[in-house]
């Protein structure tokens, strides 16, 4: 079912914001270029910086200060001062392409989300085939950035909008909790979102250790929603494809932790990477694997 589109300003915008008086006045900008009769809501969480002045120089828009809380809790809270009845979310590092809203809001649907494309070639899934519908065992493995994608607010409210225990993994464990509850996600070839030079440092902004923490916690919450081999298996990828980059970091316990969810979740057939790497695990622990694979690659390269 398709809902009424006729009003002339059926989106609202979602800018949640901390410390970031660097740019976000950039993406602010972006939407009103964008989509300047959207409904724009900004809220800044517990900013300590100037953020909340910049926010205010701009007018016409709907604006909250809170404490900090986090990126799931401030997107809730614009979620509930929304009046319209399609949302996009904005990271305040990153942009909106011009014209990139009115080309999600042709597909505009009840039952569908329209999924576009970033300037970031692997940003989401741009492997996904134009037209068609993400699997949903594909959203347990990988992200779905809440900002390539036009969402129904009465979806969203449906399931309950973002968890607010997770930061980091929000996006993924709220698309499949989406799509749990029936909303299809289809992928079209329109260029939608712009990804800042800022972006990189999302996960690292903790120490690793924290982060590796807050990635098990996501983990955690995906295996509570799967319910078939299929979501097992990609939740177990998941967390090898971590399991690995914690080895890479150097940190024995977050990657035997990951290691061993993976294969709780998936079996040996989640094990994955180039082929000595496989072999050696044959041989070894994950992560002492892992470590002589890299010693070796060190020495063949010089």
């Amino acid at each position: 079912m398709f809902l009424p589109v006729h009003t002339a300003n059926p989106i609202s915008v979602i800018i949640p914001c901390f410390n970031r008086a660097d740019c976000i006045a950039d993406a602010i900008e972006s939407v009103l270029a964008d989509a300047p009769e959207a409904e724009l809501i900004v809220i800044d969480d517990g900013s300590s910086d100037d953020s909340w002045t910049v926010i205010n120089n701009f007018g016409g828009l709907t604006t909250r200060k809170t404490a900090n809380r986090g990126v799931s809790a401030a997107r809730n809270l614009g979620v509930q001062l929304a009046t319209r009845p399609f949302l996009r979310f904005l990271d305040s590092d990153d942009r909106f392409p011009p014209g990139s809203t009115a080309k999600l809001l042709r597909w505009a649907s009840s039952e569908e989300a329209p999924v576009g494309l970033a300037d970031q070639g692997t940003y989401g899934f741009p492997d996904v085939t134009d037209g068609a519908s993400i699997p949903l065992r594909e959203l347990f493995g990988r992200t779905l950035p809440m900002g390539l994608v036009l969402l129904p607010r009465e979806r969203v409210v449906a399931a309950g909008g973002f968890n607010e225990r997770l930061t980091i993994g929000e996006d993924q464990e709220f698309a499949v909790r989406l799509a749990k509850g029936g909303l299809q996600f289809r992928r079209i070839d329109e260029l939608v979102y712009s990804v800042g030079d800022k972006a990189s440092a999302r996960v690292t902004r903790a120490s690793p250790t924290t982060a590796y923490e807050a990635h098990l916690k996501a983990i955690t919450a995906l295996a509570q929603l799967a319910a078939t081999e299929e979501e097992r298996q990609s939740l177990g990828r998941l967390a090898w494809r971590l399991g690995r980059a914690a080895s890479i970091d150097r940190l024995p316990s977050q990657a035997e932790t990951f290691f061993a969810v993976a294969r709780r979740h998936g079996g040996t057939g989640v094990q994955h990477g180039p082929r000595p790497l496989m072999a050696l695990y044959g041989l070894f622990h994950p992560y002492r694997a892992e470590r002589i694979f890299a010693s070796a690659k060190r020495l063949v390269l010089g």
